[in-house]
Formats: C-alpha cells, structure tokens, sequence
C-alpha cells in the first residue's frame, strides 16, 4: 500500500514537471513567434 503510494506521488510529480516544461516551451515559441 504505502509502496503504491509513493508510485503515484512520484508519477503526479513527473507528470508536473512534463507539464510544465510543456508549457514553458509553448510560452517561449508563442515569444518568438510576436
């Protein structure tokens, strides 16, 4: 149980940090591109 919590917890923080550099890529080019 705990071990299958801390899988999740670090999927969700993977996930976020995907995100976010996502977005930060999409802000960078949306620059560029004005």
């Amino acid at each position: 149980m705990k071990r299958t919590n801390v899988y999740m917890i670090y999927t969700l923080y993977i996930i976020s940090i995907f995100l976010y550099f996502v977005l930060y890529i999409i802000e960078y080019n949306r620059c560029m591109l004005l």
